[in-house]
């Protein structure tokens, strides 16, 4: 009897030990390597990386971890200062993907890759300004676009206030432009830079009722017959009492609109 039992275990260890570990399957290998990248990428390994996202689009395509490998290959060139590629990465995502849940993730990137490439401050350099501003019109485009489509997404109050900053940083270029001329008595010259913010930065407050009330001063100097005579803008007056309202309506306790109230009582007693 006792040999018998032997005999049974035995033939249940040489079972087991013989019994093959089940295959994975095509998702569970698609996870593996999707685990595998998120552990790099994590550890700052972004060569091994973007080795195991790529491994994983191009073996199991049709794995759902496909689709997150794409933005994961965003995320990788992001954390290493490449903002080209990234958005590059999570524009292929986005326009591959149309409906899939991350592609808000993947606009709000695309404007935050072109926001890190802006120019900035450094008391060395030329102010951020004075750069080329052409990322930063990017940013705006961007987050404009995010915000229009998805304007529920949870990152939407910090896109607004990146857009914000994007604006303002093209409307101190637009003042840094006007007073140029100003100071070089080109006034013709300003008027288009402050006309461009008069009529195109409403949404940055007090640059736009600034160079509002500068507007109004260029409008009333240009009505004035200059050294020969001339009047380089005829209905100079009129647009400067347009203005004026202007400011007055819409901030009717600042400082600018008190002067333009000035200006309308000039140009009532003129008649």
């Amino acid at each position: 009897m006792l040999r018998l039992v032997y005999i049974f275990c035995f033939c249940l260890v040489f079972s087991a030990c013989n019994q093959r570990k089940p295959e994975r399957t095509y998702a569970d290998q698609a996870k593996h390597f999707y685990a595998l990248g998120l552990e790099a990428l994590e550890d700052s390994n972004y060569i091994d990386s973007i080795k195991h996202f790529t491994q994983l689009k191009n073996k199991f395509p049709y794995s759902q971890y496909a689709a997150l490998a794409e933005l994961r290959v965003g995320d990788t060139y992001f954390d290493q200062d490449k903002f080209v590629e990234a958005v590059d990465a999570y524009r292929t995502f986005a326009r591959r993907r149309p409906n899939h849940a991350e592609v808000p993730y993947a606009m709000w990137k695309i404007g935050e890759s072109f926001d890190k490439q802006r120019p900035g401050d450094f008391f060395l350099f030329p102010p951020a300004y004075e750069k080329d501003r052409g990322a930063t019109k990017d940013a705006v485009r961007a987050y404009r676009a995010y915000i229009t489509r998805f304007p529920k997404d949870s990152r939407v109050a910090k896109a607004k206030d990146r857009l914000f900053d994007c604006r303002r940083s093209l409307a101190d270029f637009e003042f840094y432009v006007a007073r140029f001329y100003l100071h070089q008595e080109r006034e013709v010259s300003a008027r288009g830079r402050l006309e461009i913010l008069y009529e195109g930065f409403r949404d940055v407050p007090a640059r736009w009722r600034e160079a509002s009330i500068l507007l109004v001063r260029v409008y009333l100097s240009l009505a004035r017959p200059d050294l020969s005579g001339e009047v380089r803008l005829t209905d100079g007056a009129a647009r400067a009492a347009q203005v004026s309202q202007a400011l007055i309506d819409a901030y009717p306790k600042s400082g600018e609109a008190k002067q333009a109230r000035r200006v309308l009582q000039i140009l009532k007693s003129k008649g």
